[in-house]
C-alpha cells in the first residue's frame, strides 16, 4: 500500500499519493489537466480544462515540521547510542517487563528457543530464564 501524502490546493487539503492524484480529487469536473511546470519546494503548477474555460491549479505537499527538520542528532544522543551498543544494544522487552513471552514472542518463539537478542531461554509455561537448565521443560520441551 502506497503512502498517502497531503497536498493543499486552492486552501483546502487533499490526501493523495501524489500531486497529479491530488489535483484529480480537487478538480472532478475538468475534462482534463496537464502537468504545466515544477516551481520547486514541492509546488507543482497544473492547467485544468474544463467545458467552459480553463484554469491555472497550484498545489503544494504539506509536510509536517517533524518531517521537514528529518532525524536530528545531537552529539550527547550519538553518544549515548554508542555506549548502549556496546552494552549489547535496546535491551529484549522481556527482560524489562515481567519475564513473560509476549503476543509477538508467542508467536515467534517455542518453548526450548533462546532469544537471539539477550539468550534467555523460552521455558513451557511461556516465560523468559537466564539459565536453561532452569526453564520448565527442560531438557525435553514440548
Amino acid at each position: 500500500m502506497e503512502k498517502l501524502n497531503k497536498y493543499e490546493i486552492e486552501g483546502r487539503t487533499y490526501k493523495a499519493v501524489n500531486e497529479h492524484d491530488a489535483v484529480k480529487a480537487a478538480y472532478k469536473m475538468a475534462k482534463n489537466f496537464s502537468l504545466k511546470k515544477y516551481i520547486g519546494n514541492d509546488v507543482w503548477v497544473y492547467d485544468a480544462n474544463f467545458s467552459n474555460g480553463k484554469a491555472e491549479v497550484i498545489v503544494r505537499r504539506i509536510v509536517s515540521p517533524a518531517a521537514a527538520l528529518g532525524s536530528i542528532k545531537s552529539p550527547r544522543k550519538a553518544a549515548s547510542s554508542r555506549e548502549n551498543g556496546k552494552k549489547g544494544g535496546r535491551p529484549c522487552n522481556h527482560c524489562a517487563g515481567d519475564g513473560g513471552a509476549s503476543d509477538y514472542d508467542r508467536k515467534r518463539y517455542c518453548p526450548g528457543d533462546e532469544c537471539a537478542s539477550c539468550g534467555c531461554t523460552l521455558g513451557d509455561d511461556w516465560y523468559w530464564y537466564i539459565d536453561r537448565d532452569q526453564a520448565p521443560g527442560y531438557p525435553d520441551f514440548k
